[in-house]
């Protein structure tokens, strides 16, 4: 791989989460149990297809937007399937509410492609025994297969008939469906020991020289009988898909009694201590999670470690705490080289107490991952369940319905995305480099011989490709096919982006690169310079009563409506003084809202209060009237639209109702198509809602009382927001402008609801925002009754105007300027200058600091108190540098 240094231009995690990222894996496995029996997770709905596609749809949603890698979906419950069986298993009563009946479509395959389009792993979660009292079942399922496990059934471990069918099953499986693993959880002779721990049970295969060559107790036959059964497992996936991650979850204390634990021909044995805790399942359910990790038949395991460690939490038992359990798991899985994924819990199953006992805090999950993060060995998580984790339905009044537990993950712990552990024990062919890379539009597209699943990274042109492949903050995302959008980038230009084979085991290979070379971003300072303001005394286009709330910047000229006038004033833009007033008509609640396309067309258009159908007008920038174009249908008030390119070809406006709606109205030959609602649960819903076009595939939506967020318009997904130390405060009022000036994109924001703002860098994304201009004073003191302050800009080669109307308070002009500063600066703010030298890092500042400098991985490489002044000698790479309470990212 080839090697770079340069001189880089304002590079991207400028702030203090830098440190807290560098502690985030690249290689982590980010999972949930999504239960299908009894439709727990999955599905709410029997009988209606689409609405199953929705709920699932929804789940993996979530799971991308928490930047987990994989669902572990239950497709065999009850010895029947969410699948289309070949071998004869009914369909599951959870799809229509009748056992046996056809669903109309085949779950799982649809779920695997889901996934698999969101980067997601699908596993296929079994149940092998379990049977219930179901008698509908495959025909090949034979009487004397059957135990009774108390007043339900399962099929008998110990017969080599039913290992045979069961296996089958799985082969079925295996064959038909692109799935990225197996996992079974804790079902093995379940029910058994209470009556027939020293006896056989009625049915039960009869233990006999031949299927006991070792002369086992019935404890360890049965014990062994599920151990075949794993291997055979095991085997045909070997045979098979050697790439499929196969995986239990077990119980959580694996035996209170220390044991030896036998090869598999019984000649050696390992002596394994006890286990935390006092029931367990190696005496009740006889399995032997040792055994597998020892013998290699499983890649990982993901024992249940559903008791609290905090004290403070329901149920906390401190024999068998989290703390103990966790490290316990680790070391067993460690000593044989396999990995360990703890199941969590975020339900812990207290359904005798309040909604609210039913669910582990958020600090209790909190300490656990600050345990699991602590200890090296372990690999994942895996979170039981779907619904609790992702607070479904807001059934967790710890949260509001669209956050959850996965929404402090992604803040915290899941900050960054992340690849699953390669299961590197296995051999994997080697993949070619990909080739013939190219960027149409915001669509990455490659070749490849094999098309495996692949790994797309973005960093700064400049940096290095090694180390950006190991920075889990160049990490975009991974797709199964051969394209990637990425329209997330801030600044695409000055981004090089990799993209790595990334097989089915885990494993990357070498990239293929796109947009090597230099950064052509200038470096240098901004600063901000009023040019007028007008108050409502001042201007007599101006009035009180919360009238004008919105303005357009075209040619020169602001135009400001008037709805109580039933006009807009056309105002010059250099001066602040009134030039026209054009006349709409009578007085319409739409007036308030007057945008002016690309081209020059001026619409009008809102929702009156307590419609639901937004009035879209026409009108002109240069005489009296409107025309009417179409009422548009949208869920819950919309008080504004924001329009994107032009209106005589294939622009279109936006719009987002304060219930979180968002409408993609397009236009084409001067007038309005049909348009397209979009719905999903990432919207934010409030008062003054909008959506302000970013770019032809992505917006920003504000509301009062919310810091905005960048979304995708074709789904409405969030894609960006501030990150969580961000010195950017939400105020009562909506409104967000932004602008690119020089190459650097920037965003406007209130700083409060008189017409102060404030403005942000965002050339690497929103969530690597920094703030280049603090709040510029308000414009008045009256209240803001229409919660929403509007920007405008116009931008020219060097600088731009920034407009700003809070109505009631008036309207002002300032000018934004870039000021170039010397070659091998990197960044200069807040008196920090950061230089690249032949030798390494300079830097100056004010006053004496303490310097950190961290290598990438966060390790701190040196620290020093400096006056004035400071440099060090640096090799080649990407490291963070603090200066006091400053951060920031430098490249050598």
């Amino acid at each position: 791989m080839k090697h770079k240094s340069t001189l880089l231009t304002v590079f991207f995690l400028f702030c203090t989460i830098v440190l807290m990222l560098a502690s985030n894996p690249k290689q982590e496995f980010r999972a949930s149990w999504v239960a299908t029996v009894w439709g727990i997770d999955w599905p709410h709905t029997k009988g209606n297809v689409s609405a199953q596609k929705a709920e699932m749809d929804l789940i993996l949603d979530r799971a991308k937007a928490a930047n987990m890698t994989a669902v572990m979906l239950q497709v065999r419950s009850y010895s029947d399937a969410l699948y289309c069986s070949t071998v004869g298993e009914p369909w599951s009563s959870v799809l229509t509410g009748t056992r046996g009946k056809d669903p109309g479509y085949d779950p799982l395959a649809y779920a695997v492609e889901q996934a698999h389009a969101r980067g997601l792993e699908l596993h296929a979660w079994i149940n092998p025994y379990r049977l219930g009292n179901n008698s509908l079942r495959s025909s090949q399922i034979q009487d004397n297969w059957i135990l009774l496990s108390g007043t339900s059934q399962i099929l008998d471990p110990g017969n080599s008939a039913v290992r045979g069918y069961v296996l089958s099953v799985i082969e079925d499986i295996i064959d038909h469906y692109d799935i990225d693993g197996i996992i079974f959880d804790d079902y093995f002779y379940n029910g058994i020991k209470s009556s027939y721990s020293a006896t056989q049970a009625p049915n039960e295969t009869p233990m006999t020289a031949a299927n006991n060559p070792h002369n086992l107790s019935l404890g360890d036959w049965r014990r062994e009988n599920v151990n075949l059964f794993v291997k055979s497992v095991m085997q045909s996936i070997a045979a098979k898909k050697p790439y499929l991650r196969f995986g239990i979850g077990p119980a959580g204390v694996w035996s209170t009694s220390a044991h030896s634990v036998y090869n598999e021909d019984y000649t050696s044995s390992d002596y394994i201590s006890s286990c935390p805790g006092s029931w367990d399942v190696y005496s009740d359910l006889f399995c032997d999670g040792a055994a597998w990790l020892k013998r290699g038949y499983i890649d990982y395991i993901s024992p249940q470690l559903y008791w609290p460690m905090l004290p403070t939490s329901d149920k906390y038992y401190a024999s068998s705490s989290f703390s103990k359990l966790c490290p316990w798991w680790a070391n067993l899985a460690f000593r044989y080289n396999r990995h360990f994924y703890v199941s969590q819990d975020v339900a812990n199953n207290k359904n005798d107490k309040a909604p609210d006992a039913r669910f582990n805090s958020p600090d209790e999950i909190k300490a656990q991952m600050n345990e699991l993060r602590s200890n090296g060995k372990v690999k994942g998580s895996i979170f039981y369940n779907t619904k609790y984790l992702f607070n479904i339905g807001g059934c967790n009044s710890y949260f509001s319905s669209s956050e959850g537990y996965h929404t402090f993950l992604v803040n915290d712990w899941y900050s960054t995305k992340s690849v699953v552990p390669p299961i590197d024990w296995r051999e994997a062919p080697e993949l070619a480099k990909p080739s013939e890379i190219s960027l149409v539009g915001a669509n990455l597209m490659w070749t490849h011989p094999s098309s495996p699943r692949f790994t797309v990274y973005a960093y700064p042109k400049g940096m290095d490709t090694e180390s950006a492949l190991e920075d889990p903050a160049c990490l975009l995302g991974i797709t199964y096919t051969t394209s990637f959008d990425v329209s997330s980038v801030g600044d695409i230009a000055n981004t090089t982006f990799a993209v790595c084979p990334y097989d089915r085991y885990g494993n990357e290979y070498e990239p293929i690169v796109y947009n090597e070379g230099e950064s052509t971003l200038p470096m240098g300072t901004v600063s901000i310079t009023p040019l007028w303001s007008k108050t409502v005394s001042e201007a007599a286009y101006l009035t009180t009563g919360a009238v004008n709330r919105s303005m357009a910047y075209y040619n020169g000229q602001l135009y400001i409506p008037d709805k109580n006038a039933g006009a807009f004033a056309v105002v010059n833009a250099e001066t602040g003084s009134l030039q026209a007033t054009r006349t709409i008509g009578s007085s319409a609640f739409w007036q308030h809202n007057l945008r002016i396309t690309d081209d020059g067309q001026l619409l009008m258009g809102n929702t009156a209060s307590g419609s639901t159908s937004m009035q879209m007008k026409m009108g002109s920038v240069a005489s009296d009237g409107y025309a009417d174009l179409a009422s548009v249908a949208i869920a819950g008030r919309c008080d504004y639209f924001y329009p994107y390119g032009t209106w005589s070809n294939k622009g279109f406006a936006l719009a987002l109702s304060n219930t979180g709606h968002l409408v993609k109205i397009p236009f084409a030959g001067g007038s309005l198509q049909t348009a397209v609602a979009v719905d999903n649960d990432g919207l934010p819903s409030g008062t003054s809602a909008k959506a302000v076009p970013l770019d032809a595939g992505s917006f920003y939506a504000s509301v009062a009382g919310q810091l905005p967020t960048r979304h995708l318009i074709a789904t409405g997904e969030k894609m960006e927001e501030f990150p969580a130390n961000t010195s950017a405060v939400a105020v009562n009022a909506s409104g967000v402008c932004t602008f690119t000036l020089l190459g650097h994109r920037y965003l406007v924001l209130p700083a409060d609801v008189n017409g102060g703002f404030e403005v942000y860098e965002t050339t690497y994304g929103l969530g690597n925002a920094r703030r280049v201009i603090s709040a510029t004073p308000p414009l008045g003191s009256a209240a803001n009754a229409s919660y929403t302050v509007d920007f405008c800009t116009a931008v020219s080669d060097n600088d731009a105007c920034i407009y700003v109307l809070a109505p009631d308070n008036g309207l002002a002009a300032y000018k934004f300027t870039f000021t170039p500063v010397a070659d091998g600066v990197q960044e200069v703010l807040d008196n920090l200058f950061v230089l690249s030298t032949p030798q390494g890092l300079a830097l100056s500042f004010d006053g004496t600091q303490v310097v950190e400098i961290y290598g990438i991985n966060g390790v701190l490489i040196s620290r020093e108190t400096a006056v004035g002044s400071f440099t060090c000698a640096l090799p080649h790479g990407a490291y963070i540098v603090r200066v006091g309470e400053q951060v920031r990212k430098f490249i050598h």
